[in-house]
């Protein structure tokens, strides 16, 4: 019996004693730097996951150069006139990640963070508490609000909105859920803390109209990160970062000194950098680190996208430089593009944004649509207008979402010569505030794009009659005037007529005759119009179609 109290009480006096302390004298101080290495979670089986005291965390590789190096400086904040403005007393410089500004006592390390995503700038949220041990828990939370116009966001115009905002609150949780000991991939090991950072993002967007602010969507997003501390390692000395999905999205880890790496190919130059669509011309490459010349030429392979141009032969020069003959045809797709090569000692690689397709004034292309809005529910007429077109040869056309909800059904097209398209389209009942790309289709032009061409209108307003059958208009065709009947209590009412370009063509106040108002026609041409009704005290509305004969 005394030997078993003997035993335990051995294994309690290691786990109580081989626990680790993370105070603030063991982080970093102006003037301390840390080096690290940044690198692939692909080349790196690491058991990121694994929790529990007294633990082994191997962090292996078989290569043991990382993707790049990098360094952390700490540098005083005080009076930084570039620090936010909230306390920030140390300066975090990195080349990889940029500055970041923290906040630290003898009590806690709170990280000062910009989120582009959400606009959100200076948000201070806690990292950890100190002193730092196994099972230490540390919680934080904080709200803001960001507004600005469509553009500042990278959103398109939508009709009617001039702005947008965003309400936001910030949880975050950091678990220290493990200790032990840690092996990188460069061999080094340490005696570890390892802290479970989860950060969680609610998002509310709000859009702004004449009706004022209207809510659209939430939006959530969780972040995890897992941070390996050990004492006086001025800060972490492993960073597994996750994306939203929960896989690795960047792998940190601290290394003592840079080792040399040899060049890696790249492409350094392209020139011309430009031509027209349907053109060909001979285009000179010049890369670093290759050696084109000890390779067969069935070694070294262009890559292009075969929606701008083609590389169809290619003359090498010496190691480090190639020509190649580069093809466009009239219906490629205009703007940068990359250029990408392999070869195979040295695989891919690439420059992007390098080369640039120019439009060609004899090239086919989309001009408009008209009217450029559809009324949610309903059908509508829209008039596609191309230049350099060949329609007729089994002309097609589709859309494609690019932001909001929903999608448009094509009922019919008609199409009476090669530049014109006519068509009856529908947007879907459950489509928000959206903004669409028209696309079109035919046998000689291939695929045609005009974006943000077409909007979703009155989308998120609720309409002052329950539906539209309470609304009759007699009679559909008319030659001299229509009477509407509207079976509701809106007392001020406004009558606007618009032509399927999306153009009024008159405001007008008609005459009441009991349950019918009488709206005259003699001042309007023949065609296909959209009369709107609209209750001046609550600014609601509903659309009706009607034909003038």
């Amino acid at each position: 019996m005394k030997t078993i109290f003997s035993i335990l009480f051995t294994v309690f006096s290691f786990f109580a004693s081989a626990q680790i302390i993370f105070t603030r004298n063991d982080y970093g101080r102006n003037g301390d730097q840390v080096l690290y290495a940044i690198d692939s979670p692909i080349y790196s089986p690491i058991n990121f996951g694994s929790t529990g005291a007294n633990h082994t965390w191997i962090f292996q590789k078989t290569n043991t150069t990382p993707k790049r190096y990098d360094s952390t400086k700490f540098i005083s904040a005080i009076s930084d006139p570039n620090a936010p403005g909230v306390s920030a007393n140390m300066l975090l410089r990195t080349a990889a990640y940029a500055d970041q500004y923290q906040e630290i006592t003898d009590s806690f390390v709170k990280m000062i963070i910009d989120m582009p995503a959400y606009h959100i700038k200076g948000v201070k949220l806690k990292l950890f508490d100190l002193p730092l041990s196994y099972h230490s828990n540390s919680i934080d939370s904080t709200t803001t609000s960001t507004k600005g116009l469509l553009s500042d966001f990278g959103i398109a115009p939508i009709t009617g909105v001039d702005s947008i905002r965003i309400d936001a609150k910030i949880y975050m949780n950091g678990f220290c859920d493990g200790w032990g000991n840690l092996t990188l991939p460069d061999s080094t090991q340490y005696n570890c803390l390892r802290l479970n950072s989860t950060t969680f993002i609610n998002a509310s967007i709000f859009i702004h109209s004449i009706l004022g602010w209207n809510y659209i969507q939430n939006r959530t997003q969780t972040n995890t990160n897992y941070l390996w501390l050990a004492p006086n390692s001025k800060s972490y000395v492993a960073n597994v970062a996750l994306d939203t999905s929960g896989n690795i999205s960047s792998f940190t880890y601290k290394v003592q000194y840079v080792v040399p790496k040899k060049i890696s190919p790249k492409i350094v130059s392209i020139s011309p950098d430009s031509m027209m669509q349907g053109q060909s011309m001979n285009v000179t490459i010049i890369t670093k680190g290759t050696h084109f010349t000890q390779l067969a030429k069935s070694d070294i392979s262009f890559y292009t996208n075969p929606s701008y141009y083609t590389a169809d032969s290619f003359l090498v020069v010496n190691d480090t430089t190639l020509i190649a003959i580069f093809k466009s045809t009239l219906t490629s797709a205009i703007g940068w593009t990359y250029v990408e090569i392999y070869t195979s000692t040295d695989g891919y690689f690439y420059l992007s944004n390098s080369f640039k397709i120019l439009p060609n004034p004899i090239a086919p292309s989309l001009i408009s649509v008209s009217p450029g809005f559809g009324i949610m529910g309903q059908s509508q007429g829209i008039t596609i207008k191309g230049m350099n077109t060949h329609f007729t040869k089994g002309g097609a056309i589709n859309f494609n979402l690019q932001n909001g909800g929903g999608f448009i059904n094509i009922n019919s097209i008609l199409i009476p010569n090669d530049s014109i398209i006519y068509a009856n389209v529908q947007l879907v009942s459950a489509t928000t505030h959206s903004s669409f790309t028209l696309i079109t289709y035919d046998s000689i032009d291939g695929y045609l794009y005009l974006n943000s061409s077409f909007s979703a209108v009155n989308t998120g307003i609720n309409n002052i009659f329950s539906n539209s059958s309470i609304i009759t208009i007699y009679p559909n065709p008319a030659k001299e005037e229509i009477a509407l009947t509207i079976l509701t209590e809106a007392k001020n009412i406004l009558f606007e007529v618009y032509d399927i370009r999306g153009q009024i063509v008159s405001i007008e106040q008609p005459v009441k005759n009991n349950s019918s108002y009488i709206f005259p026609l003699k001042n309007i041409s023949s065609g296909i119009y959209f009369i709107k009704i609209t209750d001046l005290q609550t600014g609601k509305f509903l659309s009706k179609k009607f034909i003038k004969e």
